[in-house]
């Protein structure tokens, strides 16, 4: 399956822009997310 992603790599994967922080910013989201959910 392709999607547009695939087709333009170059532009889909980056440099990390949040000062090795990513890993612990996703975990927030993700927190962030299922507590919204939970709401529900």
């Amino acid at each position: 399956m392709e999607t547009d992603e695939l087709n333009d790599l170059s532009s889909y994967i980056v440099t990390a822009s949040l000062n090795d922080d990513q890993g612990i910013m996703g975990c927030i989201k993700l927190a962030q997310i299922a507590e919204e959910e939970a709401l529900l």
